[in-house]
């Protein structure tokens, strides 16, 4: 039993060893799946409809949470819902709730 053991113990070390230096594994650089440049897309303000749908909430839900959560708590909480994780800013101003990267 005590034999196993430190043939075990000798072939962990040679592997720890050979990890360390790099021998054990690829190194090579890997490639890159998509080598074209992918364009951004430019988010637009959203109704509340239209961001109670994307963030999976009904429209009362998104007004409440607005309403009852500071601004800062409120881009929290959208870019935690946010299939993107982008934080949307409600405008009184337009009535249009505005992406924040």
């Amino acid at each position: 039993m005590e034999t196993k053991l430190e043939v075990i113990t000798k072939k962990l070390e040679l592997i720890e060893r050979s990890i360390a230096s790099g021998r054990l594994g690829n190194n090579k650089p890997r490639k890159v799946a998509y080598p074209y440049q992918q364009t951004q897309v430019e988010l637009q303000p959203r109704t509340n409809e239209s961001l109670a749908q994307r963030l999976g909430v009904t429209v009362q839900g998104l007004v409440a949470e607005r309403e009852n959560k500071s601004a800062k708590e409120f881009l929290s909480w959208s870019r935690n819902r946010d299939p993107m994780s982008i934080a949307w800013e409600w405008k009184a101003s337009d009535g249009l709730y505005h992406p924040q990267r």
